[in-house]
């Protein structure tokens, strides 16, 4: 069974998802889009855990669309859930680390 949530634009780029059913109003993620091209299309979207100050956001990964980040909230709505009301989070569940280069490459250049 899906869980119904609520989608809404803060502006271009930024939107928050939460559960409908729910008297709780923290988002369960915020997405944050990245565009390609002179029309707008989707480059990829990118998912961040609720928190009240944008540097406590956790990233939690990057889909291609925005039904695809949609559907990994819906997907993972636990794991954000907890992560949101600042409780830990279900065995197995890593989150990536809070540095947004953590993840990256170092390459040499010339």
């Amino acid at each position: 069974m899906t869980t119904r949530c609520q989608f809404r634009w803060d502006d271009s780029r930024t939107a928050r998802i939460r559960h409908e059913d729910t008297g709780d109003l923290r988002p369960l993620a915020w997405l944050r889009v990245s565009y390609a091209g002179a029309n707008y299309e989707v480059s990829h979207v990118d998912v961040y855990t609720h928190a009240e100050q944008l540097q406590g956001r956790l990233w939690r990964g990057s889909l291609e669309s925005v039904d695809a980040a949609v559907a990994f909230c819906q997907a993972h709505d636990l794991e954000l859930a907890a992560a949101a009301a600042g409780e830990e989070l279900l065995d197995g569940v890593v989150l990536p680390p809070k540095h947004p280069l953590a993840l990256s490459t170092v390459v040499d250049g010339s």
